[in-house]
């Protein structure tokens, strides 16, 4: 994997030298910054006591965030444009880098000096994916919300869960949309907590923005047009696709259409994102809700869709799984599946099945009948943490059972693995 890491990453960083400059003024990877100058703006406005919502923040460029985002972006006003630009910049890397380390945690793998290079590597090849690139280029806040929610839904600690899902959507709406995932998967706690911490959100910005918050609630919700047109090309969502078949005369649907087919496409999403999590595997249960609720939503932009990088990591990690190097066969399992389905469940269910074993709280989960490869120890590839629990416990009970016979003076019997122990590498041995 970090071979393969490696790779990907040299390919995006000649893109980034010979293909796409970085240092280009226009088109460089962090040389937009047009929602910055837009987040910074908002903070300007409010620290001036101006009007938040009424006109322009920058240019021609309306603050669209509900008022809670405002007081998260107010410490910028203290900056100038090139100095909150950097600042920004800096803080989306270090929260992309996060962000795949949360994912590979949620994957079970441990955190060790090869996944701290290989993470690093991934980091790197995931700016040419187009929700990243755009998200860095304008300066976005997406790849911050996506590691909030990520490490809210797959983190150990259940009592805290559903908060890191409340605030997201105070700062941008469409993370309320997990709130029917986690209905759905009857973690009814998280759930509420997720509603009660966005509601804070809510009374906080309108206690502390007064009438500005106020409006917002009440006036500027339901006016998507400040985002922007609903037929430009980078909305991707169902409304932004049937008002785009109308500009170009190719048809001419309703304009209410997009509300079935994104309630019939937003069931079918919930199903598969409770699938996913019913098998173990949470992490593909997180990406498939992330990109239905950009799918189903009023407005998305593309840089919204940041969620197909853990789904990304998850099918590289399924991928290298099921591919062994004697069998050439087996590569060819990159570009499909191989027909076992039950071990397709098991493969894709890596992250969650390891998840199951680590925590064993609160998640309803069923525990797979078998361990995925993944979770075996090899010999320089990245290890899971399961596997090294699973080690230590089957060494910690040999001991036991030597200390035992010892005490009672009877000979020396195997341990209930038989003869079987772990030499240096990790590997089990007989």
């Amino acid at each position: 994997m970090i071979v393969l890491a490696a790779c990907a990453a040299a390919l995006v960083i000649a893109w980034h030298i010979w293909a796409v400059p970085y240092t280009d003024p226009v088109y460089g990877l962090f040389h937009n910054g047009i929602d910055t100058r837009v987040y910074r703006g908002g903070a300007v406005a409010v620290w001036d006591h101006m009007p938040l919502y009424d006109k322009p923040v920058y240019r021609v460029w309306q603050f669209t965030y509900p008022p809670f985002a405002a007081l998260l972006m107010f410490p910028l006003a203290g900056f100038s444009v090139h100095t909150a630009m950097t600042l920004w910049n800096i803080g989306n890397v270090v929260c992309l880098f996060l962000l795949v380390l949360v994912c590979m945690r949620g994957l079970a793998f441990r955190i060790d000096l090869r996944l701290v290079v290989f993470t690093v590597l991934v980091t790197i090849a995931s700016t040419v994916l187009e929700p990243i690139h755009t998200t860095l280029w304008n300066g976005q806040i997406n790849i911050v919300l996506a590691l909030i929610v990520v490490a809210d839904l797959v983190r150990r600690n259940s009592t805290l869960r559903g908060i890191g899902v409340g605030l997201a959507a105070g700062v941008k709406l469409t993370p309320i949309f997990y709130v029917a995932h986690l209905i759905t998967t009857r973690r009814f706690r998280a759930a509420a907590v997720a509603v009660i911490t966005f509601a804070a959100t809510i009374v906080l910005g309108i206690a502390l923005l007064g009438g500005e918050g106020r409006r917002f609630w009440t006036e500027q919700l339901t006016q998507t047009g400040r985002i922007g047109r609903l037929d430009a090309p980078a909305n991707q969502t169902f409304r932004g696709y049937f008002a785009r078949l109308a500009t170009f005369d190719v048809a001419h649907p309703p304009s209410w259409l997009w509300l079935p087919i994104g309630l019939i496409v937003g069931i079918l999403g919930l199903w598969a994102a409770h699938a996913a999590y019913r098998t173990g595997a949470g992490l593909l249960a997180v990406s498939i809700t992330g990109m239905t609720s950009c799918a189903v939503g009023p407005f998305s932009w593309g840089h919204h869709w940041v969620w197909v990088l853990p789904l990304l990591l998850i099918s590289v990690v399924h991928a290298v799984d099921t591919t062994r190097r004697r069998e050439p066969l087996t590569w060819l399992w990159w570009l499909a599946p191989r027909g076992d389905h039950r071990a397709d469940v098991h493969l894709l269910a890596v992250g969650g099945a390891a998840d199951h074993r680590i925590r064993g709280q609160d998640d309803r989960r069923p525990r797979l009948r078998r361990v995925p490869r993944v979770l075996r120890i090899r010999d320089r590839r990245l290890a899971p943490a399961a596997a090294v629990d699973r080690r230590r416990r089957l060494s910690a009970a040999s001991t036991r059972n030597h200390r035992g016979d010892a005490r009672l003076g009877a000979p020396s019997r195997p341990s209930r693995c038989g003869s079987r122990h772990v030499d240096r590498g990790g590997v089990m041995s007989s």
